[in-house]
């Protein structure tokens, strides 16, 4: 039984540290198929009522020189309730700098 527990911990261990490492591949390629074009992320980081996705790059569909991306912002917070999100499959977008 204990043997049992303890491989279990492990595979689950392992699951966890294979999502934290591709983490932000994961969300790249999540917005990229949401936005219909190319996304570059820079770190997500985790959080207990959301993630903090810092440095995103929404690529122009057409790319040019001259404006090579649609958007650049630095930071960005995603606030959502895992309780609220599955029963709604709703989330919530804030920006702290608007009031």
């Amino acid at each position: 039984m204990l043997k049992l527990l303890k491989n279990l911990f492990l595979l689950a261990f392992c699951i966890a540290a294979y999502f934290w490492i591709r983490k932000e591949s994961i969300v790249e390629h999540w917005l990229s198929a949401k936005l219909h074009t190319q996304v570059t992320v820079g770190r997500v980081s985790p959080r207990t009522s959301g993630m903090k996705i810092r440095y995103v790059c929404i690529h122009n569909p057409m790319p040019s020189e001259r404006f090579p991306y649609a958007m650049e912002i630095e930071y960005v917070n995603l606030r959502f309730s895992l309780i609220s999100m599955l029963l709604s499959k709703k989330i919530e977008i804030s920006d702290p700098r608007v009031p």
